[in-house]
């Protein structure tokens, strides 16, 4: 996600979801545009309150070139899972 999909100075503030050159989309439909509501509203203010180094939200999952999705995705989910939960394996 570019940093300038967090659209967080508008009316209602959101998050565009579109295609980029490190990262497609499955489906045409899957450009949408999402407004921020509370933690994620929260969540966004504090990314974009952080120092810039990289044009994209999470530079840690991309190489410039690819966005490895599937471990942002990981990673986003283990840290939004309830405590009691972390360590069942």
């Amino acid at each position: 996600m570019h940093v300038d999909d967090l659209q967080l100075d508008q009316d209602i503030p959101r998050v565009v979801i579109r295609e980029h050159p490190w990262r497609r989309l499955k489906t045409s439909g899957s450009q949408r545009t999402i407004p921020f509501v509370g933690e994620a509203l929260w969540a966004a203010q504090r990314l974009l309150g952080e120092p810039k180094g990289s044009p994209v939200a999470f530079p840690r999952y991309n190489t410039g070139d690819k966005t490895n999705a599937n471990s942002a995705s990981a990673a986003l989910s283990k840290w939004l899972r309830p405590p009691d939960q972390t360590n069942n394996r």
